[in-house]
């Protein structure tokens, strides 16, 4: 009699409060936790004056390993509509491997990353010209004074692998001198409005150093030469969460031409604008 007693107390209690059925009926859910792993997808449309139409798709691949660091892959495919003998109309570019630190910055309004990057040889011109790989490491920042905005400042280098010094000579190349390394300085900003939409300009100088080779028909003594560019990109464009479309223009010329004392600051053959896509998968 106890124990009927006590299952008949227990069921009018369950019965009397809805709270407590519920809660023993209640079971538990799995928390989803989401994807290290991601694909993206993009094309890009560039045309100018004096530049033949280009079209380039890329896709992108990039593994969570842990909250701040990151492996990414990625390769792109350029399509050039007017070629001439000696150009291709498909071109395979180098695939590139990646590892990003992004650690939580020591305020919400600042933050800091770092990347180290390698190219595979894989496009025709390296093999060609047997350039081994291209190894990268860039160092930025952001800074976020009013949630909207954001403004990004970072340095960089990278240094070219090869095998010779310089391009193959004949029908292989012109036997000019190789890139040997180039050091990189970036600013960018950029300004989120109306939820979803965005507007803002990213400046890059750069400077290539070269190998030293000589010239054997004007006999002269191995020297340095390097290249001083620039390219800035300003931009606008909306994301509809899935899709990604921006609308830019790009400028980039040489500051200084190699052996010259000329300093062109506006190129109208590096002058071009550009429509791209983007999606996330």
């Amino acid at each position: 009699m106890r124990i009927r007693g006590s299952i008949i107390t227990l069921l009018l209690l369950v019965i009397g409060n809805p709270a407590l059925a519920n809660t023993t009926l209640k079971t538990r859910k799995a928390v989803k936790k989401p994807s290290p792993f991601s694909v993206s997808v993009g094309v890009t449309q560039l045309a100018g004056a004096r530049i033949n139409p280009i079209t380039q798709a890329s896709l992108s691949a990039s593994y969570s390993l842990a909250d701040s660091l990151k492996l990414g892959l990625s390769q792109s495919l350029t399509r050039n509509y007017l070629v001439n003998r000696e150009g291709d109309e498909f071109v395979i570019n180098d695939s590139s491997l990646s590892l990003t630190l992004a650690p939580k910055g020591p305020s919400e309004k600042l933050s800091f990353y770092s990347s180290l990057g390698t190219t595979l040889p894989i496009s025709e011109r390296s093999q060609r010209h047997e350039i081994h790989t291209v190894t990268d490491l860039f160092v930025g920042s952001d800074y976020t004074p009013w949630k909207p905005f954001t403004l990004g400042a970072g340095f960089g280098g990278s240094y070219h692998f090869s095998k010779y010094d310089s391009e193959a000579t004949g029908e292989l190349g012109s036997g000019a001198a190789l890139p040997q390394y180039r050091l990189d300085v970036e600013q960018s900003a950029r300004l989120r409005f109306l939820k979803s939409a965005f507007l803002g300009y990213n400046f890059t100088f750069s400077e290539t150093y070269y190998y030293k080779i000589q010239d054997e028909a004007a006999n002269s003594n191995p020297r340095d030469i390097s290249d001083q560019s620039y390219q800035l990109k300003v931009y606008t464009g909306y994301s509809f969460g899935f899709l990604a479309i921006t609308l830019g223009f790009s400028q980039g010329t040489l500051l200084e031409l190699p052996g010259l004392k000329d300093y062109v600051l506006f190129d109208e053959e590096r002058t071009m604008g550009y429509l791209a896509m983007s999606t996330t998968l």
